[in-house]
Parts: C-alpha cells; sequence; structure tokens
C-alpha cells in the first residue's frame, strides 16, 4: 500500500478500517497492472465528467469488488472518483511505459483548474507536473565522460610453450609439463586482470550511449531556437508576424510540437512560446476565446494538421485540437461550435491568455503524437 493511500481515500471515507484500506489498495493495484491507456485516459474522462465513458470505470469497479464483496456498484461515485484519481497517481508514479502519456493527458485536462479532474485533483495535477519535468529533466542530463578511466592493457605473458614431440625422453617430457602449469597460473592471473578493463569499457559503452541521446538533445533545442529566430511558421513558410494575429498562439504551439522529438519536452517551452509570441508584437497575456483562435487558423491549415487523423482518445481531455477539428468537420462557424459543445463538453467561449493556449496546444500535439506512435 502506498503510504499516502489513507490520506487520499479520506477524501472518500474519514475514518476507514484497516481491511477496508487493504482491500481497496488491492484493487485500485489490480486494476494498474492491466489497464492500457485507452482505459487510463477513459478513466481521466470520468474524472473530468465528460463523454459519459463508462468502460474504464466498470473496470476498475470489478477489480474493486474482486477484493471486496462488499464494494457498492452503484451510488457510490464519490468513493469510485476518489479511487479513479488514486490509480492515475499510482500509474503516473510507475514509470511504466504510458506514464508520461497519462501525465501528460492530466496535465492537458487540468488546463483550465483542478476542479476538472475529481475530488484529488491538486494531488493529481502536481503528480503529473512533477513527473514531466522530472522526467524532461532526466531526458536531458549531460553525461559525465569523467567517470570513464582509461584503463592500463592487462599484460599476457605466457612464455613459449610448445607441446613435447613424438620421441623425446622423459626428462623433456617433465619440463614440458611443468612449463604447461606455469602457462596456465600465468593465464589464470591474466584473466582476472581482465575485470577493470571490462568494468571500464562497459562504463565506456554507456557514456557513449548517453552521448548519442544528449547529441539529439542538442540538436533538437538547436532546432527549437532556429525557429525563435527565424519567426517563421513552418507550416505555411510565412513571417509568424504575417499571420493573423489570433492564430499566432496555435501556430506557434504546433510548431514547437512538431520541433519536439524527445517527449516531454524541454522546460524551457513555456519562455520560448513567450518570446516567440512577444517577438511578432503578440501580447502573451492577452486573453481569447477558443473559439476566436480556432477560427482565426487558416482553414487550410487546419485540414493540414488534423485531416483524417483520429482524435477520439483527445475527447473530453484536450480542447484545441477537438475544436479545431470540429471546425473541418462542419464549415460554419456557428454550427462547428454547438458540435464542439454537444459531442466534446468545450465551450467556444472558454478564455485563456495566448500564452496560455499556446502551451496548452503544444501539449495536445504531444499527447496525440504519442498515442498515434504507440499504435504504430
Amino acid at each position: 500500500m502506498h503510504k499516502m493511500f489513507a490520506d487520499w481515500y479520506a477524501k472518500a471515507d474519514r475514518e476507514p478500517s484497516q481491511k477496508r484500506l487493504q482491500s481497496r489498495s488491492a484493487g485500485v493495484e489490480s486494476f494498474g497492472d492491466e489497464a492500457d491507456l485507452d482505459t487510463l485516459l477513459g478513466l481521466l474522462r470520468y474524472l473530468g465528467g465528460g463523454n459519459g465513458d463508462e468502460t474504464a470505470s466498470s473496470a476498475l469497479q470489478e477489480k474493486l469488488k474482486q477484493e471486496d464483496a462488499t464494494f457498492l456498484l452503484r451510488d457510490n461515485d464519490l468513493e469510485l472518483r476518489v479511487l479513479s484519481a488514486i490509480s492515475l497517481i499510482l500509474m503516473i508514479n510507475s514509470d511504466s511505459s504510458t506514464s508520461t502519456a497519462v501525465a501528460l493527458a492530466v496535465d492537458v485536462a487540468a488546463a483550465l483548474g483542478t476542479e476538472e479532474v475529481g475530488p484529488l485533483g491538486r494531488d493529481l495535477v502536481e503528480t503529473a507536473q512533477r513527473h514531466l519535468m522530472e522526467e524532461g529533466r532526466r531526458l536531458r542530463v549531460e553525461p559525465d565522460a569523467a567517470v570513464a578511466k582509461r584503463s592500463k592493457q592487462p599484460a599476457l605473458d605466457a612464455g613459449d610453450f610448445s607441446l613435447p614431440q613424438e620421441g623425446t625422453d622423459v626428462a623433456q617430457v617433465q619440463t614440458n609439463a611443468a612449463g604447461l602449469a606455469e602457462y596456465v597460473v600465468k593465464l589464470n592471473t591474466a584473466i582476472k586482470s581482465l575485470g577493470a578493463p571490462l568494468r571500464a569499457l562497459a562504463v565506456t559503452q554507456d557514456i557513449l550511449a548517453a552521448s548519442t541521446a544528449f547529441n539529439a538533445v542538442l540538436a533538437e533545442e538547436s532546432s527549437m531556437l532556429w525557429w525563435l529566430v527565424g519567426e517563421h511558421s513552418r507550416d505555411l513558410e510565412v513571417p509568424l508576424a504575417s499571420l493573423a494575429r489570433d492564430s499566432v498562439c496555435l501556430v506557434a504551439g504546433k510548431d514547437l510540437a512538431d520541433l519536439t522529438r524527445i517527449i516531454p519536452g524541454p522546460l524551457s517551452v513555456r519562455a520560448m512560446i513567450h518570446k516567440a509570441l512577444d517577438s511578432v508584437g503578440v501580447d502573451p497575456t492577452g486573453e481569447l476565446e477558443l473559439g476566436q483562435v480556432v477560427d482565426a487558423v487558416d482553414r487550410h491549415l487546419r485540414r493540414r494538421w488534423l485531416g483524417g487523423r483520429d482524435l477520439t482518445r483527445l475527447r473530453g481531455i484536450g480542447r484545441c485540437l477537438p475544436a479545431l477539428a470540429a471546425s473541418i468537420e462542419v464549415d460554419d462557424d456557428v454550427d462547428w461550435r454547438q458540435l464542439v459543445k454537444s459531442r466534446d463538453g468545450i465551450l467556444p467561449e472558454t478564455r485563456l491568455s495566448q500564452l496560455d493556449w499556446a502551451r496548452l496546444c503544444y501539449s495536445e500535439c504531444l499527447l496525440l503524437r504519442q498515442d498515434e506512435d504507440r499504435d504504430d
């Protein structure tokens, strides 16, 4: 049982028995052992109250019922929501193959406030953000080549030895036998001396692998800096300053996401977006409605971004990409707003700063790509 489990569970029951805590913890762990990314994203949608996603919550209920037959399947929403949030926290902390994707999804879903991700919103969001920060830092650590020490070549001086030829006398055979014994002793000593060079070789190989990975980091960040200096849209190949002013935030977020090869991206992304907007005369702190920024993006560009891509997993979690997708499904600017509101539970009149819209678009693009890479 996680050391914080009782504290988290207190949101549902202030004075639970030890038996109940143990059974609930076991049910959550059993669920986590089998849950795939689709199920975990479904659980997050359930916490956000969107899309009526019951498959994931039903899977969790089944595991909880197996551990405790008294677990209620009806009229028990608060406890189920608390346990859903705990399940996501534990999955992020598990450092599994889905941890970063789940953390990204939580960060995206919480863009408008922690109340949207259930009773443990603050704990869940802080866990996700901490994971993204630590993972981003871990993947970008410069290797310390100083730990690779030069090793001396082991000396192997076994001397000359040849087997006795046919017809040699007994004395020669005895001499050769003694020489063989000495040869074996020297060979054994030499083999033992190989330990240190082999360990040094292993360290060197690790350093080379880390250096290769760090070169990818440098290449990624170099591309981002050139983009920042160039002030051009990668998709449209025109200066950012020439675009409709309200569209620059989404275009900048999408551009930077395309340049990010190592997910979850560098810690400086928010600062780079701020600089990019400010450098072309867009106020990063200026607030806009979601409908405004979507309508401002060139319609042809919207189709290039999202035409034919499956955004099902982002529904109920993201905002920018589902809204952009709805806007190309329905050409009329009024009708797409109605569609995204009824189908995705997204309010087109939601207001955020242009910096926040860009950062949200960036994270949604990373989440979508990671999800697509997993399918491939």
